[in-house]
């Protein structure tokens, strides 16, 4: 099954409401975001440290087809891959600010440096004017530092106090989301490598 986490974290994202952090909160286990808006586009900017190595940081972003397994407001997110060695990723997911509830749809454009950075961009534009962003991974003394850009524009928005609280707060909840599933990949991992180590019953 093709990888895929990290980019229908994008168009996911949207799907989640409500939270939101200060850069000067910022701890491994406290994502944070920040938003600014101009003419009705959104620029996010945020991230999280993570105590695990750049690979398995790098399978859960790019697990593309399992994403709706851990992310709930995707409905559906398959990828394939390009002549031009790039990835096109279709996602489908519901969108939720308030009240209010919309279903969307993206067709990704996604080029990948390995266990380095990430960069996708919307080519339908059906349900978005501009969506955009990327993924970058440093490693660090405490395991892996992960960057999250997005510049998006619904078409149809709703009024700015909503969308302006649904995208932000979408996407601190998202790569708290994206995190866990770091980490519990990470520990399952280490708990194979354990077991295969240890001697067997019985030798010296």
């Amino acid at each position: 099954m093709r990888r895929f986490l990290g980019i229908a974290w994008l168009a996911g994202g949207m799907a989640l409401g409500g939270l939101s952090a200060r850069a000067d909160e910022v701890t491994p286990a406290n994502p944070f975001m920040g938003e600014t808006e101009v003419s009705g586009v959104y620029a996010l900017e945020g991230g999280f440290e993570v105590n695990a190595g750049n690979h398995v940081v790098w399978q859960v972003l790019t697990d593309y087809d399992d994403l709706p397994h851990f992310v709930p407001s995707v409905r559906s997110s398959i990828a394939w891959k390009l002549a031009d060695g790039g990835l096109l990723v279709v996602q489908d997911f519901e969108g939720k600010a308030l009240i209010f509830t919309r279903d969307m749809r993206v067709r990704l454009a996604v080029s990948e440096q390995p266990e380095r950075g990430i960069v996708f961009r919307d080519t339908a534009l059906g349900d978005f004017e501009v969506y955009e962003g990327s993924w970058q991974l440093q490693p660090t003394s405490r395991g892996t530092k992960v960057a999250y850009r997005l510049r998006a524009r619904l078409r149809d928005a709703p009024p700015d106090f909503i969308a302006r609280g649904a995208f932000k707060g979408s996407a601190v909840q998202m790569l708290g989301l994206l995190r866990d599933e770091i980490v519990r990949r990470d520990l399952a991992s280490s708990a194979v490598r354990t077991k295969t180590t240890q001697p067997e019953s019985g030798t010296k």
